[in-house]
């Protein structure tokens, strides 16, 4: 099985001394064989700018924006529960000792304005583990991520908050073609 779109994702961060702005622009895959062999795929880039804020009103010190291709790919098992696919990813491009478990649900979405069988994905999880020494997961990750068959061309485009515990809350989505 293979599922796809393409993702426009807007993610702000702001906790008590900065705040972080990025823009993800990727094409996101999921792929899952017979056996049960599972990737996600994400390639693109991310654009990112920050500001730091300071107790003096109206000092701030702007980090300049840069961007950064990313190329990542997360592989692990995947097994069924009912409809849903569960997937347990132990493994991460950026990242040691993955334990991440990520669920995707089957749904029916208006994209364009047309009912269309969409995947819901995402975790509860924000760090690369449950519990313990763990790694903050990329803002892609953090967000429910919406994946079509291939012959869908399904364009994601989404806005998302978070804070500095690493949650994030998706705020606004558009499906389109």
């Amino acid at each position: 099985m293979v599922l796809a779109a393409h993702v426009l994702l807007r993610h702000d961060m702001l906790d008590m001394a900065t705040h972080y702005d990025s823009q993800w622009d990727v094409t996101t895959e999921l792929r899952v064989d017979a056996a049960g062999a599972a990737t996600f795929h994400v390639l693109g880039a991310v654009t990112s700018q920050g500001i730091e804020l300071t107790p003096s009103a109206g000092a701030r010190t702007v980090m300049d924006s840069h961007v950064t291709r990313i190329d990542d790919t997360w592989s692990g098992r995947a097994t069924t529960s009912g409809a849903s696919i569960v997937i347990h990813f132990d493994r991460g491009a950026r990242f040691t000792g993955i334990d991440v478990e990520w669920r995707c649900d089957p749904s029916s979405m208006a994209v364009s304005g047309v009912a269309t069988p969409v995947w819901k994905c995402g975790t509860s999880q924000s760090m690369t583990r449950p519990t313990g020494a763990a790694q903050a997961l990329p803002e892609y990750f953090r967000v429910p991520t919406y994946l079509a068959i291939p012959t869908i061309p399904l364009k994601v485009d989404q806005t998302a908050r978070g804070g500095a515990d690493h949650r994030s809350n998706e705020t606004s989505l558009r499906l389109s073609r």
